[in-house]
């Protein structure tokens, strides 16, 4: 297929964005768990891990929607990206 690695960036591309909005919502959702008290002063505790898997979630995301961007600009530079049609030329 003629634009199988410039679909390839577009997936990545989406793939990234949905997946850093779900890391954003983990994150939010995160920093709401309430801590005890007498655990607060403790650098691990019940939001420690949460947080963690949220930050790589978005580092993740990332970098998805980084390889995508940069997929789509090579394919684009190498004339292997499919051209715009008008929508008079559609018709």
């Amino acid at each position: 297929m003629k634009y199988e690695k410039y679909k390839k960036g577009q997936n990545d591309l989406f793939s990234g964005i949905v997946l850093g909005g779900f890391a954003i919502a983990y994150l939010i959702g995160a920093a709401m768990i309430k801590i005890p008290k007498m655990l607060s002063a403790s650098l691990l505790n019940a939001s420690s891990v949460p947080k963690l898997w949220g930050v790589l979630l978005l580092i993740l995301g990332i970098v998805l929607i980084v390889r995508g961007l940069r997929t789509m600009k090579a394919e684009k530079a190498a004339g292997n990206a499919p051209e715009k049609k008008s929508t008079s030329e559609a018709v």
